[in-house]
């Protein structure tokens, strides 16, 4: 959670980045990213430092060049078709490879979710194909828009420390116990309906309680907080100004 709201504060300055740069060092810091971390920390895991954080700012550079020169590609149902394929063979390839791998070689019986993980390219490169093929039709739905405006809310409620560590693992151990690993297709899908309903319920019902209440308070507060913080900008750049004068 406190990576996505780092995200959300360092996506202007990331804005700011691309924006200064030409195309060539857009492709140049793509390349790197991907060699970097979806390719080589992809493969050995704990090779150099990596976090989701860096991850998410890896990908935010590889759909700003996307969208900045390659929208032709972007929008071409015959590749983003191709690029899913690719995405899904990879995927499942490497699943099926090391679970057959694992059957014989006793070092690989715990690599199976290995490659579960947030820099796995291909199934990047199946969400990114699938966010085109979706993107080329154009749809409305109040429902799928009202859940959407409560989408942060329910990621914060699934995702807080208490339920994720805690209540999640003893719900999905209880479903096992009861049902066994025989119906774990459908306790998965089952537990994903259950979480989401348990946060959609919940932030459906802070929007209608205390969501105004919380956006008052934020809202006496934040010009004071911003006060504050042009009142040390202010400063801060004062300072280097009476600092340059000394110098000359």
């Amino acid at each position: 959670m406190t990576c996505y709201i780092l995200f959300y504060l360092l996506y202007p300055l990331l804005n700011s980045a691309i924006s200064a740069i030409d195309k060539k060092t857009l492709l140049r810091t793509c390349i790197i990213l991907i060699i970097l971390y979806f390719g080589i920390e992809f493969l050995f895991e704990n090779l150099f430092f990596s976090s989701v954080l860096i991850y998410w700012i890896a990908i935010y550079f590889i759909i700003a060049y996307i969208k900045r020169y390659l929208m032709v590609l972007a929008d071409s149902l015959k590749f983003n078709l191709m690029l899913f394929a690719a995405g899904f063979i990879g995927t499942f390839g490497l699943i099926i490879m090391t679970n057959f791998l694992g059957m014989r070689f006793s070092f690989l019986k715990d690599d199976l979710m290995r490659w579960d993980t947030s820099n796995n390219p291909f199934i990047l490169i199946m969400v990114i194909s699938l966010l085109n093929l979706v993107r080329r039709k154009s749809f409305k739905s109040r429902v799928i828009n009202y859940i959407s405006g409560l989408s942060f809310l329910i990621y914060i409620i699934h995702e807080n420390y208490l339920l994720r560590i805690y209540y999640r693992p003893l719900l999905w151990k209880y479903a096992l116990d009861k049902f066994g690993n025989d119906h774990l297709v459908g306790l998965t899908l089952l537990m994903v309906a259950v979480v989401f309903a348990f946060g959609f319920i919940c932030a459906f019902t802070y929007k209608l309680t205390i969501q105004k209440v919380i956006k008052r308070i934020c809202n006496r507060i934040y010009p004071a907080v911003s006060k504050m913080w042009n009142r040390m900008e202010n400063r801060i750049l004062n300072f280097n100004q009476a600092d340059r004068k000394s110098q000359t």
